[in-house]
């Protein structure tokens, strides 16, 4: 469920779910799509709910290299996605 429906106590619209399900896979797709590092930085970021101390230690890059390809990577996708 959406954070929403958690906050309200109802679930979400049939419809309105379906939307945020198909956002998602776009984004998902979208992802695929950017270049290597912001790619790995995101996956590791969403996918794997790991903290830019942990994706820096896991890629060798420093934290404030992760933080800017996040930044870089989510930029790119949202002006995908509109």
């Amino acid at each position: 469920p959406s954070e929403a429906a958690l906050t309200n106590g109802r679930q979400p619209e049939p419809d309105r779910l379906a939307e945020e399900q198909e956002t998602l896979a776009r984004a998902l797709r979208l992802v695929g799509q950017l270049p290597e590092n912001p790619q790995r930085v995101l996956r590791l970021k969403f996918e794997h709910g790991l903290s830019y101390r942990e994706i820096a230690a896991a890629t060798g890059l420093s934290p404030s290299n992760v933080g800017y390809l996040i930044h870089v990577g989510l930029k790119a996708l949202r002006q995908k996605l509109s």
